[in-house]
C-alpha cells in the first residue's frame, strides 16, 4: 500500500475500547433460561453455528435473535435484551484515549457489531470518531478481506494503524499493508499506538 504523510487510526470496538460481548453477555443470557440444564457454552456454540454470521452482517433482525433465544427457553423482549447489552458494553482503558488520539489524527471504528447496540455505547465519543464502519451496515464482517480492501480504497495513499483483539483479523490487515497491534487484556497495546502516533 502506498503511503503519504496522511495517517489514520482504525480501532475495533469490542475488546479494544469497550468490553467484548462474547464474555459476560452470554453468561447473563443463559441465566435467563428456565432450562436450568442449559450451559453458557452450549448456547454460545449453537449461536456461533446457527446465526452469528447472519446477525453481524445485518441479515438477521433483533426479533429473529429473540426468537432463536426462545428455543432455549429464554424469554426476553427487545428492551430487556438492550438493557443486558448496555450493561455489558462497559468502557475499557482505551475508551478515554480516543479523545487524545483524535487530536492528532482521524480515528475510525471497524467492528463486527450491530449499529443499534454499538453506537449508544460509543455516544460519549461521537465528537472524536471520524466515522464508523460497522458490519451490519456494510453487510460484511471481519476477517473477510474484501471489507479491508473497501476501507483501503476509501483511504488511498494513507498509513493505517489497526487495532483488533482477534489475531485472524490482524493477519488480514497486515496482508493489506496496514500497521497493526493485537489488543491484549493487559492493555499494553495502548503504548504502541502512542508510539506510532508520535513518530
Amino acid at each position: 500500500m502506498k503511503t503519504s504523510n496522511k495517517r489514520i487510526l482504525i480501532l475495533d470496538a469490542g475488546g479494544v475500547i469497550i468490553e467484548d460481548l462474547s464474555g459476560q453477555f452470554w453468561d447473563l443470557i443463559a441465566a435467563q433460561s428456565t432450562d436450568k440444564a442449559l450451559t453458557r457454552e452450549h448456547l454460545y456454540r449453537e449461536y456461533k453455528k446457527d446465526i452469528s454470521d447472519q446477525l453481524w452482517t445485518g441479515q438477521l433482525s433483533e426479533q429473529q435473535l429473540l426468537h432463536f433465544l426462545q428455543t432455549f427457553k429464554i424469554s426476553l423482549n427487545e428492551a430487556e435484551l438492550r438493557a443486558i447489552i448496555a450493561s455489558c458494553l462497559k468502557p475499557l482503558p482505551a475508551f478515554e484515549k480516543v479523545k487524545e488520539w483524535s487530536t492528532k489524527l482521524p480515528v475510525y471504528i471497524m467492528s463486527n457489531h450491530l449499529s443499534d447496540w454499538l453506537l449508544p455505547a460509543l455516544e460519549p465519543l461521537k465528537d472524536y470518531i471520524s466515522d464508523y464502519y460497522i458490519s451490519d451496515v456494510f453487510k460484511i464482517k471481519k476477517p473477510i478481506k474484501d471489507w479491508y480492501d473497501q476501507l483501503s480504497h476509501r483511504h488511498p495513499n494513507t498509513s493505517i494503524f489497526f487495532v483488533d483483539n482477534t489475531l485472524h483479523n490482524i493477519v488480514v490487515a497486515q496482508e493489506n499493508g496496514w500497521s497493526t497491534v493485537l489488543a491484549d487484556e493487559t492493555h499494553s497495546w495502548i503504548q504502541e499506538v502512542d508510539d506510532w502516533i508520535s513518530k
